[in-house]
């Protein structure tokens, strides 16, 4: 599991309280990341997408992610 632009947020502790409640996290099996060039990061580390806006239900990410004929999960009301 990756999680994108969330290297900053490991600190709060909402965050690490969410973090350290995942088995995978235990397992080793995620990874916080910065920001990257999604199709370099898509092509070479992930299959699909999983995303959750708050206030930003036009996100380009998803016209990306569906150009590039990645699954797509996503809570847009502007996606229905």
């Amino acid at each position: 599991l990756h999680v994108l632009n969330s290297v900053q947020m490991q600190a709060h502790p909402s965050f690490a309280f969410l973090l350290r409640s995942l088995d995978l996290h235990y397992r080793e099996r995620v990874k916080l990341d910065g920001r990257h060039d999604f199709v370099g990061f898509m092509s070479q580390h992930a299959d699909a997408v999983v995303s959750h806006q708050w206030q930003n239900e036009q996100n380009i990410v998803y016209l990306d992610a569906l150009y590039g004929g990645y699954p797509l999960v996503h809570n847009s009301p502007w996606l229905r």
